[in-house]
Parts: C-alpha cells; structure tokens; sequence
C-alpha cells in the first residue's frame, strides 16, 4: 500500500472511530447516562471501548499530532475518573516523553507511585504532581508499584538526561573559544529534554558538577535496568 493509500486508510479509521463514539453518546444520551457516576465508578462499557477506539486509531497515524491528540485524550479519559484497568497510566507518561514533555512524563509516574497501589479505585480526577525531582534515586520503584512500561519510561527519560549532560560537559571544553552568547546558543540546542534546559544552574554550569551528575544517572540507570529485567527478564533482549 502506498504513503497516500496509508494515510487514508488511517484516516478512515479515525473518523469510524469517532463516529461510534458519537453513536454510543447518543445511545448514552437518550438513556440518561453519564460517562462517570463520579471518581473510581466505571461508566459504561461501551463508551469506555469506544473511547479508547479513538486513541487506538490515532495512535496508528504515527505523528507528532497524533502523540499530542492522544495525550489529550488519554488525559481526558483519566480524569473523568475511570478505573485504569486498560494501562494508560502507563501510556500518558509514554506520549509525553514522544512529544518532549520530560517533566511532565516524570510527574506523572511519581503520581501513580504515591497514589494506594493497594486502592482498586484509584483517582485519576486529580493529576497535579508538578515538577518532581528528576534527579532521585529510583530505588522507589524496586516496591513493584509501577508497571513494566513505567519503569522503562523513566530508565529512558533518565538516559535522555545523561546524553544531555555529556553533551553540555562537552561543550565546556569550547568556552575559552566562543563568545558567551554564542555559547549559550550551543548549549540550548545540545539539551534535548526540557528538564535540562529549564534549569538554569545546569545549562550554565556554574553551580553544578557535570561529571558528579554523570556519575549519578550512570548509577541510578543500572538500578533501573536491573528494576526492569526483574519485571520482565526477557524485556532488555527482545528491545535490543
């Protein structure tokens, strides 16, 4: 199938898609139906699949738009208050690294790990962890209440962080050779996650060691490929 032919048959699945959303909230409608009775109450089985049929769909389009569209909708489903029996809790922070919003994926997972693992009706109304310390020890998740996906998601995002400071370590060496504002532009665009380079003590370099960091993350990264072979030991051979 050709590039034109894929992308209309992705199209169309889209559009099915949101056209048996709009016929199950009108069956929904005319039943007097909401798509939540309130927080940790499952709304109706068909919109819940007719819901997540549209995520499935967007998703296969396989763009940067599709990304953002379904972390919107993922957000959306969560915060009606589903029960997340279908893993997005695993998927938000996922399409958030895909769109560069390191931080937010961050949050996000450190939310599900403080929320009750032991609460089989978890609140997803609220989802205001903000600005979680990045740089922590991961041990936290060696308590098993992360999934699989999780502990990859932040096994990656702290590999990103990694790359970036070898990188701005890198560029220190050019310092002596560069106007200060030429340099800054370097160092901007060598950052790739939006962690690094909100943080003005890293991306100058003034009040941070570059190679204690390294050293840091190159430890915290082995924890976590150890966290996740011990999930699922066949994950890093069939990834790799």
């Amino acid at each position: 199938m050709s590039g034109q032919g894929k992308h209309a048959a992705h199209c169309e699945a889209v559009t099915n898609a949101r056209r048996a959303l709009e016929q199950e909230q009108q069956t929904m409608r005319d039943r007097k139906l909401s798509p939540s009775g309130g927080s940790g109450m499952l709304p109706p089985h068909g919109y819940e699949q007719r819901r997540f049929a549209i995520v499935k769909a967007i998703l296969e389009t396989k763009t940067f738009y599709a990304a953002r569209s379904t972390a919107q909708n993922v957000r959306d489903i969560l915060r009606i208050g589903y029960i997340d029996v279908m893993g997005l809790g695993s998927m938000l922070p996922a399409m958030y690294l895909r769109l560069g919003r390191d931080q937010a994926s961050y949050d996000l997972v450190k939310m599900w790990d403080l929320m009750d693992d032991e609460d089989d009706e978890m609140d997803w109304s609220y989802l205001d962890v903000v600005n979680a310390d990045v740089f922590e020890s991961p041990r936290y998740l060696r308590g098993g209440s992360l999934q699989l996906g999780q502990q990859f998601e932040v096994a990656l995002l702290k590999m990103r962080l990694l790359l970036d400071l070898v990188g701005l370590r890198s560029s220190n060496y050019i310092t002596q050779k560069l106007p200060q504002e030429l340099l800054d532009r370097v160092k901007f665009f060598t950052a790739s996650t939006d962690v690094i380079r909100n943080d003005p003590e890293i991306m100058s370099g003034t009040k941070c060691n570059y190679s204690d960091l390294i050293f840091e993350l190159s430890g915290q990264i082995d924890e976590l490929y150890a966290a996740v072979d011990k999930t699922n030991m066949y994950f890093w051979d069939a990834l790799l």
